[in-house]
């Protein structure tokens, strides 16, 4: 087959292998690909498992080809959204092959001109640069936004390659300060919102969250705590200059209207508060608070709740200045982005199922609920001018896993959909524990396992997965509904079963060595987040730290200890029978991964964002530091962050997931 052919929504291009979807590329790489190549050479026809072989794996003899097959057909039809049971393009010829049954269409192609002209040649476009191939295709899927009115103009504000951190207009709307992160540095870049041209900020940069009504930004500077305990606030004019360090512990902030204070939210002792001013509190929660922004009259503080720590599913939620508090708009599996309108609406963006957020619009009083704008690719609006002119980013955003071992230190990538998040790898490495929650599952938490050694991948049921039972016959997952409730998927034959209700609203938990008693982060009614050990077979729960927010955990070989980073830095060991925390010397923040009879291997945190991350040994008693290894990708074009790391009992195999982002900035004129 040569040049492109068309079937429904989708084009194939023969020649450079690439899939898109209304002129969108979609990621399909390797087998799948030469699969989808050799079905639609012979469009009609069953081509058999023989002939795939052949054309799949033509040096490799031994190949487990009715896996490797039935694999290669899952990933093609999840490309294409499809569907075995009732295929459109993709069809299963039972003990023969498969056959592509769709309608093709051949591509026209150009004739070129037999007359002069005076108009240059049209030159190719270098599709071997990858990163600038990738950017470009971004900004073209921005042309399929859903059709509006024939007076919107959209205008491409950053050309900087990155992410897009966030964005602001000056109050007088003539000004778009916005951030950009590369390489885990965020850099702050000024421009007129009439032209494209903007110069950086000169000075140590940061996040940008609010511009006050007199000119001067409030930054957020993040460190390896962030997610834990929140970033540290800092105030600066826009034309650069020095920095004035205003707070610490900070997660969202937003300029009053008439400047002379900020709204902040702080994580503090397990919960995060919304206070104006600082030091008063508005509203609490033991999940976490973004977006904060005041209404143009100052009366009212709009924000987005999210009742899961690390998870973006949310609300949105108004506040008044004396904490008269109500739900705007709810059960949202993805939202990100707020900003008022002048007409009085709250512009947000979100998702109902999956990730992919558009464009919507509420009155904060709840009602009016309607959608504005969408995109091929997830949106975040990050303000809206006077004017009514919003800035808006458009961005492709995945995450991967992948697995490594010391053994065989090179990353191999387990990446199933969208949103592969690692929970667990089995002692010597045959078995993987992952979930998805993305697009590709429509939001929902699923829970899979991949079994190396025959490559295979099984959907073990909904829920969020958290760790393999210790004779590996079942998986610890959290119905992701209602968060009280823990049970065990069985790998092979069996049912599911609930295990005892404790009275907490998890947020994690994880097995001790043996399976007795599991360690927990959670809360009870009206409390804050809390460590507790949890009986897997009565349920019974203590607690076992202090009040506050903890993402790893390592329990000693003895199951008498637990090692935890705290919000504030320190890696901590608390015992379970109770008595002092005694804490690791170190001079930097440790987030403890596995404790063996060695050591604990812990991941180093004073860059969150910095790719390969460092997993060392540290002693529990001296804090003596030996390295282990290095942890990242191969392909690291847009990763921002290894936002997991899993690593087996035996010390030997890991997993790891990372964030891969492309984003950027657009100026929108109106949308109504």
């Amino acid at each position: 087959m040569e040049g492109k052919v068309k079937f429904g929504p989708y084009e194939y291009s023969a020649d450079s292998g690439e899939l898109r979807k209304h002129g969108l590329r979609i990621r399909l790489q390797g087998k799948p690909r030469e699969m989808l190549a050799a079905l639609l050479e012979s469009p009609g026809r069953v081509v058999s498992r023989e002939d795939l072989r052949q054309r799949l794996w033509p040096q490799e003899p031994f190949v487990d080809v009715e896996s490797g097959l039935n694999t290669a057909a899952k990933r093609l039809r999840d490309a294409l959204s499809d569907s075995a049971d009732e295929p459109r393009y993709i069809e299963t010829v039972p003990r023969e092959g498969y056959r592509f049954k769709g309608s093709i269409e051949p591509f026209a192609r150009a004739t070129p001109p037999q007359h002069a002209s005076l108009a240059p040649a049209p030159q190719p476009f270098p599709v071997w640069i990858p990163a600038l191939a990738a950017l470009v295709i971004l900004a073209a899927g921005w042309a399929w936004l859903r059709p509006g009115p024939p007076q919107v103009r959209i205008r491409q504000v950053s050309f900087q390659q990155g992410q897009a951190g966030s964005a602001r207009f000056s109050p007088d709307g003539d000004y778009i300060t916005y951030s950009i992160s590369r390489n885990g540095v965020s850099h702050l870049y000024v421009g007129g919102s009439a032209a494209s041209e903007a110069r950086e900020i000169p000075g140590p940069g940061g996040s940008l969250v609010s511009i006050s009504k007199d000119g001067e930004m409030a930054i957020l500077r993040s460190s390896g705590l962030t997610p834990l305990g929140g970033s540290t606030l800092w105030r600066m004019a826009v034309n650069g200059g020095g920095a004035i360090e205003l707070d610490r512990s900070i997660f969202s902030a937003d300029w009053a209207p008439d400047g002379r204070e900020l709204a902040v939210v702080r994580a503090e002792g397990g919960v995060c508060t919304l206070e104006y001013p600082r030091g008063k509190v508005l509203y609490r929660t033991s999940g976490y608070i973004t977006n904060v922004r005041f209404s143009p009259a100052g009366d009212q503080i709009a924000f987005i709740h999210h009742p899961v720590r690390h998870d973006d599913a949310g609300s949105v939620e108004v506040t008044s200045l004396d904490g008269k508090h109500r739900v705007v708009s709810k059960d949202w599996t993805s939202a990100i982005g707020l900003a008022w309108h002048p007409n009085g609406e709250i512009w947000f963006t979100a998702a109902r199922a999956g990730a992919l957020r558009a464009l919507h619009a509420v009155r904060p009083d709840g009602a009016g609920l309607r959608n504005v704008a969408q995109a091929p690719g997830s949106l975040y609006v990050h303000d809206v001018s006077r004017r009514g002119e919003v800035l808006v980013s458009r961005g492709s955003t995945r995450l991967e896993m992948a697995v490594s071992s010391l053994a065989d230190p090179e990353p191999r990538n387990l990446s199933w959909l969208d949103w592969s998040s690692v929970k667990d790898v089995s002692p010597g490495g045959s078995l993987v524990l992952f979930e998805e929650n993305g697009e590709g599952v429509a939001g929902k938490f699923v829970t899979y396992l991949y079994r190396r050694e025959d490559g295979s991948t099984f959907r073990l049921g909904e829920g969020s997965a958290m760790a393999l039972t210790q004779d590996l016959k079942g998986a610890l997952v959290l119905d992701d509904k209602d968060r009280t409730r823990l049970r065990i998927l069985p790998v092979g034959p069996g049912s599911p079963r609930d295990l005892p209700a404790s009275g907490l609203h998890y947020q994690w938990a994880r097995f001790f060595p043996g399976g007795a008693k599991l360690v927990a982060l959670g809360s009870k009614p009206g409390r804050p987040l809390q460590l507790h050990v949890v009986d897997s077979a009565t349920g019974a729960a203590a607690e076992l730290a202090p009040p506050g927010m903890v993402r790893n955990s390592a329990v000693s070989p003895g199951s008498r200890q637990v090692a935890a980073l705290s919000a504030d830095g320190k890696l901590e060991i608390h015992s379970l029978g109770g008595g002092a925390i005694r804490t690791v010397p170190a001079s930097e923040p440790l987030a403890p991964l596995l404790w063996t009879a060695r050591g604990i291997l812990v991941q180093h945190t004073r860059n969150y964002t910095h790719v390969p991350a460092t997993v060392s040994w540290v002693d529990p008693v001296s804090g003596r530091v030996e390295p282990f290894a290095q942890v990242g990708p191969r392909d690291g074009f847009g990763v921002n962050a290894v936002t997991r790391i899993v690593i087996a009992p035996d010390a030997l195999h890991w997993g790891f997931s990372y964030r891969r982002i492309l984003s950027e900035l657009f100026l929108a004129e109106g949308w109504k």
